[in-house]
C-alpha cells in the first residue's frame, strides 16, 4: 500500500532524528556548561532545536506530537547544562576555600571569588551566588581541579541521589525518541477511506 511504502521510507528519517536531536542536545549542553564554550553552544543548542522540531512539521507528526517534541526538547536544553555541571562537581570537584572578593547586587547577583590563599580560579565569576553582609572567613566550595565548570558552594544541600539528574534526562530523552519514532506514521484509515477485510486499493482509481 502507498500509505505502508511512505512510512518505511520515512523510517530511517525518524531513527536518525530521533537519536540524534538527545545526543546533540545533551552533549551540546555539556559544552555550554563551561562558560568559555557557551557562547558557541548555546546557540548550536538552539539550531539543534529548531531543526528538530521544523523536521517534525515536515513529517507530518501532528500538532500534537509537534508541541510535545519542542517542550522535550526544551526541557533537555534547559536541565541538560546544570545537570552536567552539578554531576561533574559531585564526581570530582575538590572542597576547597574560597573567598568572595567583589559583589554586584542586582537581578542578578554576581560574585568574584578566590582562593583563600590567594591562587586564582579558572572561572572566578559565580552568578546568582548570596554574598555574604560584610567580609568574613572562608567559604567552602567545590572547584573542579580541570576548571571546566565553575565552583558550586559545598553546603551539602544537594536532596537527591547522584543517579537522579542523569535518570531525569534519560526519562525526557527516551519521550523525545517515542516521539519522533512516532512522526508520520499514519494509520491505515487516517487518509479517509475505511477499509474492510479483503478490501483493495480500487477507490483511489476511481
Amino acid at each position: 500500500m502507498r500509505t505502508s511504502d511512505t512510512s518505511s521510507r520515512r523510517l530511517p528519517v525518524r531513527v536518525t532524528l530521533a537519536v540524534l536531536t538527545p545526543l546533540a542536545l545533551l552533549g551540546l549542553g555539556a559544552l555550554s556548561a563551561d562558560p568559555d564554550h557557551a557562547r558557541l553552544g548555546d546557540p548550536a543548542r538552539l539550531a539543534v532545536l529548531a531543526g528538530s522540531v521544523l523536521a517534525l512539521v515536515l513529517l507530518r507528526a501532528g500538532w500534537r506530537r509537534t508541541v510535545g517534541g519542542a517542550l522535550l526538547g526544551l526541557v533537555l536544553l534547559a536541565l541538560s547544562g546544570s545537570i552536567f555541571s552539578d554531576e561533574l562537581l559531585q564526581l570530582r570537584g575538590e572542597r576547597t576555600e574560597l573567598v568572595v572578593t567583589a559583589a554586584q547586587r542586582g537581578d542578578d547577583l554576581v560574585c568574584v571569588l578566590r582562593r583563600a590563599d590567594g591562587t586564582p580560579l579558572p572561572h572566578d565569576v559565580l552568578h546568582d551566588c548570596v554574598p555574604p553582609a560584610r567580609p568574613g572567613p572562608a567559604t567552602p566550595y567545590l572547584v573542579d581541579p580541570a576548571g571546566w565548570v565553575p565552583p558550586a558552594c559545598a553546603d551539602g544541600s544537594r536532596l537527591a541521589g547522584p543517579w537522579f539528574g542523569p535518570a531525569v534526562l534519560t526519562a525526557f530523552a527516551g519521550l523525545w525518541v517515542r516521539v519522533a519514532l512516532g512522526a508520520g506514521r499514519r494509520r491505515p484509515d487516517e487518509d479517509g477511506v475505511r477499509r474492510y477485510a479483503g478490501a483493495t486499493d480500487r477507490l483511489r482509481g476511481a
